[in-house]
């Protein structure tokens, strides 16, 4: 191991497991930093490729140490980072992406001037070979952003390392969504700032896309629960209402059969295995539907709603007050209200947790389950067609940034629906779904598409 300079301002580590294809690029790029007085951490975590004989050629440069272990995982490998490092700032590179020039100096001298506990900036996307995708353009947050839900990257942020420090570093619990994980933490107890400049060059390539979808939001998740467990939120009046029309079709959705199970009994097994949901009430103006209920052993409410209130030109903020009117006993005042539509039956209990988790760290009117859509929108502006999103394919901003609202899938703070008839409305917080959760068995294509995913995860 190779030791450097003593007290540095900036130490910038490297945490790098076989990316020896990309990782010169990315010491380059700090040791031709124009900013003198850094540190580079280079850490090896068990790579398998070239890598060690890549980071070996730098091992006698002045300010680089360098470090080989057997594979730790990240945010172990983060937090030995940071015992050894010995500047007042710190940002992680990691070893497929690589610095602007200037960063280190505009970054540091961002912290330098502010109290901010992180600093962040804008970025190139770029491909595999290097070659420039697009820019990305964050929110301005210094004067734009009120609801910090839309972190900084867990890589090139330059952190205050005293605050890091205070913040317990990073949790090794949790195997991915290290920079989520530690947002959540800066953003309820320092200050956090950007710089509206690419400063670093984000890149994109099959090993990083490679990463399931799953363990994201599944981690992400988990990290959310974590940080609102001294809030009690599971022991909190949450009400789910299904509103199930069906009374206009021979054969209800909610009875048909996907597997051995109906999509109603799929639905609520859903909703039964949440940790915060209190209370279930069912409310179709279908008999059929209320006679099967009532059936089955399920500890919920089924309600034979009344059929002016299941009009398709009817909103569900009538339905809520009527539930809410007509079983006080049952359910008391609730804290929040989720709506949840059974036509969806991929979707996983995790979603109906997180809107209640979400609503309660971000303190936020109402959470809806969102996809981001990446393709292009148009509308018609009587000459023609225009997009309305990505209008300069290499430039995109954030403020633009456009989220198909998933149907169904909505949490609102009850105090808020009493006192505004909304269930999304105020400020708005969300969560991202993945694409199974919008599989709708209403239609045909829906219907058979979940058929064939459903059967697969009973298989294995």
């Amino acid at each position: 191991m190779k030791t450097s300079i003593e007290s540095p301002l900036v130490s910038v580590y490297m945490t790098n497991h076989n990316y020896g294809k990309y990782i010169a690029k990315s010491i380059d790029s700090v040791l031709n930093q124009t900013f003198s007085d850094y540190e580079l951490i280079i850490i090896d975590d068990g790579s398998t490729d070239n890598s060690k004989e890549v980071i070996g050629k730098y091992e006698n440069t002045s300010k680089v140490t360098t470090i080989y272990q057997e594979n730790k995982g990240l945010n172990v490998t983060n937090n030995i980072a940071i015992k050894l490092s010995k500047g007042k700032y710190i940002m992680r590179l990691d070893a497929d992406d690589y610095l602007d020039e200037n960063a280190l100096m505009i970054m540091s001298n961002g912290l330098n001037n502010s109290k901010c506990g992180l600093i962040f900036s804008d970025y190139y996307l770029v491909d595999e070979f290097g070659s420039v995708i697009s820019l990305v353009r964050r929110h301005d947050f210094k004067n734009d952003v009120t609801l910090y839900d839309q972190p900084a990257h867990g890589a090139c942020t330059m952190i205050r390392k005293e605050f890091l420090l205070e913040a317990d570093c990073y949790s090794e619990e949790f195997q991915c969504q290290d920079g989520f994980e530690l947002w959540l933490k800066f953003i309820k107890k320092f200050e956090v700032s950007n710089i509206n400049l690419p400063l670093f060059y984000y890149r994109q390539h099959s090993q990083n896309l490679t990463k399931k979808q799953d363990r994201v939001l599944s981690t992400r998740h988990r990290i959310i629960k974590k940080h609102v467990s001294h809030k009690d939120v599971s022991k909190k009046n949450h009400i789910c209402i299904m509103p199930v029309r069906g009374m206009d079709l021979l054969e209800p959705i909610a009875l048909k059969k996907l597997g051995d199970k109906t999509i109603i009994d799929i639905a609520i097994e859903t909703i039964l295995a949440s940790e915060n949901i209190s209370n279930i009430v069912v409310s179709s103006p279908d008999i059929r539907i209320i006679n099967y209920l009532k059936k089955q052993s399920y500890e919920i409410i089924v309600d034979y709603r009344p059929k002016e209130l299941a009009q398709l030109n009817t909103h569900i903020e009538g339905t809520i007050e009527y539930i809410v009117r007509n079983y006080k006993e049952k359910i008391n005042v609730p804290d929040t209200i989720t709506i949840y539509h059974i036509e969806y039956p991929l979707r996983k209990t995790m979603y109906v947790d997180k809107l209640i988790n979400t609503l309660y760290f971000f303190e936020v009117d109402s959470v809806i389950g969102v996809m981001p859509e990446s393709s292009l929108i148009y509308k018609h502006e009587g000459n023609g067609l225009v997009p309305i999103n990505g209008r300069d394919h290499t430039l995109t901003l954030e403020r633009e940034f456009l989220y198909r609202r998933t149907p169904g899938l909505i949490t609102v703070d009850y105090s808020f629906f009493r006192k505004q008839k909304k269930i999304i409305g105020g400020k708005v917080g969300h969560i991202v779904v993945d694409e199974e959760a919008t599989i709708n068995v209403a239609s045909d294509l829906g219907w058979r598409l979940s058929e064939l995913l459903y059967k697969n995860k009973k298989m294995g």
